[in-house]
């Protein structure tokens, strides 16, 4: 029965204690459920080999684990005293004592009385961190080597960190489980009921953009979104704002961006937030065309907001085009074990270096990549969004046809299906959701059209049109948000703007300004009106009632003397 393996392999004996105590009870629970076998296959429990780590410290569990780990492969059943026994009767080596003492190991560990079927989740954490602190203690002894080394310091250290990050089970498959039908309609029912009752409480993460959320009604966590486009057409600009939406709803956001610096990021995450031309920034100075006191002070009330107001959960992770998943992930993880993550944005999926090669065929690179992507938000429950290019095929068409629509009327012409998606086609197909972006033809362009390709659980193929400006980086919907034809019908009919003001922009922006006060003021004032004729009615009436014993006149002293505003 023994494996050759030390029974002090971590030199740390209140760790081997546990693990003593900890593992036979979860033999227990592995002997006398098959979900509970299927679960911690799948989550990746493994027995050891050779002296390579696996999760059970001592040698005597890891041979019932490993009789259980290959029982369960052949015959997808529990491990059985009567499988045990035609199993051990078929092997001609081994002693007479040998077996019956397996035999009489597998018999304790059924008969234990100190388990219960609760303890399952907590006992498998414990046992898969052990088996963690295990892998790094094993690679931790090649510290020694790269101290005493003379030279290659670099490498070793490089090869050691590459080494560390390769340790399994360092993230434990919490998503893969095994659901009978009676915990799935009652979780589903719970779930109905909670929706019912509490509508406003959404699980799901908004974007934002209300004509988005009318058809995906928010991001599931665990989702994985596609937005494809045109070079420039917008992607970028779609999902800033999306992000930005989310993590000014206080979500925890982090956008990976391959493309831009995280300094220039956030430049234009300013911008939006102030609703400033980008390109004033770009200018510099203090005149028309740059920065000057008017568009300067507003982007520094925007900087006070976000950062003394709002308060945005919100982290970018820049990186250079073709860096691995892999570490990208490395650097994800670290922000979630510091802050947790609810939505992660990747811009964008086809600039992500390739960690497999297939000579001719990057699809299937790129499919790997999008595969392990969409698996870590699935795990992690986060919901995931990236973007991918148009096939070059398609555009054409599709270009064709966006000049061709001249209004809301009319857009529905404008469909991007999943055959336009460029890359594997494993991609749209293993979305969750998927959206193609395209821009009208003005120069510059002012419209969005979104059409939904693909959505798992709601309606798709729609379109959708929103306002887009590039200059501010802004996304808004026109019909049911505060859009560009709304602020310019306002701006047209308002006969407070003077002629003069049209030709500074400054001092129309001024009077703009001006105008809203005064009309804020003005409803200030009427609120504040009614507030103080309810108080006052209310107390007259309560008078006619108790007018014959008003003899004194106290109750008219108490009217006038009333102050309306303790009410509020």
């Amino acid at each position: 029965m023994s494996e050759n393996m030390s029974e002090n392999i971590i030199p740390n004996e209140d760790v081997m204690r546990m693990a003593e105590k900890e593992e036979p009870r979860f033999l227990n629970l592995l002997l006398k459920n098959l979900d509970n076998v299927s679960d911690a296959i799948s989550g990746g429990f493994v027995p050891s080999e050779k002296g390579k780590p696996g999760h059970f410290l001592i040698s005597k569990n890891n041979f019932i684990y490993k009789m259980i780990f290959q029982n369960f492969h052949k015959y997808k059943t529990v491990l059985t005293r009567g499988a045990i026994d035609s199993l051990l009767d078929m092997q001609e080596n081994g002693t007479e004592e040998t077996k019956a003492a397996i035999k009489g190991y597998w018999d304790k560990i059924w008969n234990r009385s100190d388990v219960s079927s609760e303890d399952y989740a907590m006992l498998k954490e414990h046992i898969n961190d052990r088996y963690v602190l295990w892998q790094f203690y094993d690679k931790w002894k090649i510290g020694d080597q790269i101290v005493k080394a003379n030279s290659g310091h670099a490498v070793l250290v490089e090869d050691f960190i590459k080494s560390v990050n390769a340790i399994n089970n360092l993230d434990p498959d919490n998503y893969s489980l095994t659901m009978s039908a009676e915990e799935g309609f009652k979780r589903a029912m719970k779930h109905v009921t909670r929706r019912r009752d509490h509508p406003d409480e959404n699980e799901s993460i908004l974007t934002g953009i209300q004509g988005i959320d009318d058809i995906y009604h928010g991001f599931a966590r665990g989702s994985y979104s596609v937005v494809s486009g045109f070079v420039g057409g917008g992607k970028t600009t779609l999902l800033i704002n999306m992000s930005f939406n989310m993590a000014k709803a206080g979500y925890k956001v982090v956008y990976v961006s391959l493309e831009k610096d995280a300094e220039l990021f956030f430049r234009r995450v300013l911008s939006l937030h102030a609703l400033t031309d980008y390109n004033r920034i770009k200018i510099g100075g203090k005149e028309k065309f740059g920065l000057s006191d008017f568009w300067y002070n507003k982007l520094q009330e925007a900087e006070r907001d976000l950062v003394e107001n709002i308060k945005p959960n919100y982290h970018c992770l820049q990186f250079v085009q073709d860096t691995k998943l892999t570490k990208i992930l490395a650097e994800v993880d670290k922000l979630k074990a510091m802050n947790g993550i609810d939505a992660m944005v990747v811009d964008y999926l086809q600039v992500i270096g390739f960690e497999s090669s297939h000579p001719g065929r990057p699809d299937i690179d790129l499919a790997n990549i999008h595969k392990r992507l969409m698996a870590y938000g699935r795990k992690n429950r986060i919901a995931v969004m990236t973007a991918l290019q148009l096939k070059s095929a398609s555009s054409k068409d599709i270009r064709n046809k966006t000049k061709k629509v001249t209004g809301v009327d009319n857009m529905s012409d404008i469909t991007v299906n999943t055959e336009d998606y460029s890359g594997s086609q494993m991609i749209v197909a293993d979305a969750d959701n998927a959206m193609g972006v395209v821009l009208n033809s003005d120069k510059p362009a002012t419209k969005m059209f979104i059409s939904f390709s693909k959505s798992r659980d709601d309606e798709s193929k729609r379109t959708i049109c929103l306002d887009y400006d590039g200059r501010i980086c802004r996304v808004a919907d026109p019909v049911r948000g505060d859009g560009q034809i709304r602020a310019v019908n306002e701006l047209i009919y308002n006969s407070e703007i003077t002629k003069e003001s049209l030709s500074s922009e400054d001092k129309l922006f001024d009077e703009i300004e001006q105008h809203e006060k005064k009309e804020v003021h003005i409803e200030k004032q009427e609120k504040q009106e009614k507030s103080i004729e309810l108080p006052k009615a209310e107390k007259a009436e309560q008078i006619m009632e108790n007018k014959a014993d008003d003899s004194d006149g106290k109750i008219e002293k108490e009217v006038d003397d009333f102050d309306p505003t303790e009410l509020f």
